[in-house]
This record gives C-alpha cells, structure tokens and sequence, in this order.
C-alpha cells in the first residue's frame, strides 16, 4: 500500500511539473508572437520608422523566440505536421487538380481577362526600385497572407479557400499566356524555380483550409473544428511558413539579379 501511494505521489508531482514546463513553453511563443506583431505593428501599421536593419532583427529575434517555444510546447512536430498532410492527401490532390484546371483555363480564355493586365501592372510597380530585402520582404508578408487567409477562413465551409485556388489558378494561367506570347517559351526557365517552394506552402494551406471547412459534416462539429485547427496551425508553423521564408528569399534574389541583367 504504502509503495503504492508513494508511486501515485510521484506521478501527480512528475504530472504537476510536466504541466508547469508546457506552461512555461507556451508562455515563451506567445511572448514572441506578441513581439512579432508589435514589431511589424511598428514597422508596418504605425510607419514610426522606416524598415531598416532595426526591423530585420527584431523580426528574427521575436519569430526566433516564437519558433523555441513552438518547439518546446509540441511534441515531434514535423512528424506530426507530415501526419496531418498525410491523412489530407485527398484535399491535397483536390486542389491540385482544381488549380491545374482553372490555370488552363486562364491560359485558353486569356482574351477575356484583359482586364488582368491592370492588376499586374500595379504588383509590378509595387516591387520597382526595391532592394533584394526589400523585396524578399514583400514576397514573403504577401505570401502568407494568402497561405493564412486561404487556411484559417477555410472554416467558412471552405469557400474562400475555393474561391482562391480558383483566382490564383486563372492568373497564372494568364501570366502564361502574356509569357507566351511575349518570348515563345524560351523564358519559361527563369520563372520555374519561382513555384518550388511557393506552390507546395500554398497547395498545403489551401487543401488544409477545404477540409477545415468540412467539419460541418463531422458527427461532432465542434470537437473536429478544434482538432482540425489545433492540427492546420501546427503545419502552418512548422511546414508552411519555413516554405515560404525559403520561397521568398530565393525569389528575391532572382529578381534582383534578373532586374540587373536588363
């Protein structure tokens, strides 16, 4: 008796500390995400400074933090963020295919969407005369705004996650057809290493957010929202966003150095 109460203490206290340390953890990342915020709040809402080298490193220190504490507070989070994508194949391949269709599309019915040229024409403006950081910059927040929106408003029965696959897949479309026409194939190479990493953090997050938006099928709604979204956020953190950083920093420097060549 008397080794078995000893045993109970020891797991109640070995329990109490485990649940002390995920406090700790999880006080960790949210202490950097609310400084990756205020950074960018500062940097980018509030205009208090200009982004300078000031910015680039609080965003490293604060996302460096927020990523320690992540990690801590998850268990094998890549095996589990494999996991989940694995178990989503099905959306995957969905919005794949959806993506790989309205891009024919855009690219057969180009005539009819003129109307295109204007928007790119901006996005074009946005990015003349900015520096390789600058640019990266920009790629990137503009990135995972759509990785984030596409994912997490998902939940709205997948709509919007649809509607995206949707306008991405015709622009692009369309942005082959001016490519086209404008080279004849022959620079087709200089934009192929622009999807390698860009494509599959988005492909993730759009297939993630239709079958977030899928639990209304669920027998117990509410309990598989909360799973689906504990589990959508853990990829977000450790796969999608990774990607996109990787993406946005190979991208950047091709841009700059194809920008110098011209």
């Amino acid at each position: 008796m008397k080794k078995r109460i000893t045993k109970n203490k020891e797991k109640k206290t070995r329990l109490k500390s485990r649940n002390k340390s995920a406090t700790n953890y999880d006080f960790v990342w949210i202490a950097g995400l609310i400084m990756l915020f205020s950074v960018l709040w500062v940097f980018k809402v509030a205009k208090f400074l200009p982004p300078n080298e000031f910015y680039f490193i609080g965003i490293i220190i604060s996302s460096g933090i927020f990523y320690i504490g992540a990690f801590l507070s998850v268990k094998q989070p890549y095996k589990r963020s494999g996991l989940y994508i694995k178990q989503s194949l099905n959306y995957l391949y969905l919005t794949v295919i959806l993506f790989v269709l309205f891009a024919v599309a855009g690219f057969v019915f180009s005539e009819n969407l003129r109307f295109l040229d204007e928007i790119l024409k901006q996005l074009i403006l946005k990015t003349q005369g900015l520096n390789i950081m600058e640019i990266t910059e920009f790629i990137f927040f503009n990135n995972i705004e759509a990785a984030f929106f596409g994912l997490f408003l998902g939940m709205l029965f997948g709509i919007y996650s649809f509607f995206n696959i949707l306008s991405n897949g015709i622009v692009l479309g369309y942005v082959f057809s001016k490519l086209v026409d404008a080279s004849k194939l022959t620079e087709f190479w200089r934009i192929l290493p622009y999807g390698i990493f860009e494509l599959p953090a988005i492909f993730i997050s759009l297939a993630l957010g239709i079958k977030l938006g899928m639990f209304i099928f669920s027998k117990e709604k509410i309990a598989e929202l909360k799973i689906r979204f504990k589990e959508s956020l853990i990829v977000f953190v450790f796969c999608v966003i990774p990607l996109l950083i990787t993406a946005a920093i190979i991208e950047g420097v091709l841009i700059s150095f194809f920008s110098n060549l011209s």
